[in-house]
């Protein structure tokens, strides 16, 4: 997260601060970049992997925080449940490990999903959860 955060690209949008603030869009990236960060991610290597490492550190966090979130309701009427953009599939994965009667869903950009194999035996051993393109 460090890396991308502090990397000169996401120092180059805060030039746009003002026009942001100004026009009410949130698009920082788009405006110094010509495209959204997935897309350049795309386009530059190596941006395009700390990109990946940090969505997968930021999804990792985010994972626990969701379970402790939902730990008091119950779940047990629920059968399916779909992780729209779910990247790895890192929160699909948790809430598996904690809800064993679900099934999971992970839809993400082709891209993405090509690269499920980054997570590894460990991460993936509560099921191996199906990831589609959208």
């Amino acid at each position: 997260m460090a890396l991308l955060e502090e990397g000169p690209q996401h120092y180059a949008i805060w030039k746009h601060l003002v026009a942001m603030i100004r026009d009410g869009r949130q698009n920082g990236f788009e405006r110094e970049f010509g495209m959204m960060a997935f897309d350049y991610a795309n386009v530059d290597a190596r941006y395009g992997e700390m990109f990946d490492q940090a969505m997968s550190s930021y999804s990792a966090m985010q994972t626990e925080m969701v379970v402790a979130a939902l730990s008091d309701l119950d779940l047990s009427g629920v059968g399916t449940l779909c992780d729209v953009a779910g990247g790895h599939g890192h929160l699909a994965c948790g809430l598996l490990k904690a809800y064993p009667h679900l099934s999971a869903i992970v839809l993400d950009r082709p891209e993405v999903v090509a690269q499920a194999d980054r997570l590894g035996p460990a991460a993936w051993s509560c099921r191996s959860v199906p990831l589609y393109r959208r």
